[in-house]
């Protein structure tokens, strides 16, 4: 908190959290449009991405695969041409993506 208010009001944001499924979508849109950061596992959910502004970063969580298309190179902006790599690249966002441990 500190580090933030020694930059500026800029770097001070307030913390959100919510389940998207229990939203009407016009209130989707409404939170999506004002965000500046969003952070969730792979999922339908994070393509409200699209509709932040330019500048803004998708932070994505995805779980790790035995088998099977492995949806997240790890890094950042290592995946332009993925499904929300993508969307953030067109949108003008940073995107990362790491990889959970596969839970037994």
């Amino acid at each position: 908190r500190r580090w933030a208010e020694r930059r500026g009001a800029d770097f001070a944001a307030e913390v959100l959290t919510a389940d998207l499924a229990e939203l009407p979508v016009t209130e989707q849109l409404r939170l999506a449009a004002g965000m500046r950061i969003v952070f969730g596992a792979h999922g339908d959910g994070l393509s409200w991405a699209a509709f932040m502004d330019e500048g803004g970063a998708l932070l994505e969580a995805v779980p790790a695969r035995k088998m099977g298309f492995q949806a997240c190179v790890e890094g950042v902006d290592e995946n332009p041409w993925g499904i929300f790599g993508g969307i953030a690249r067109l949108a003008g966002l940073t995107h990362a993506c790491w990889l959970n441990l596969v839970s037994e």
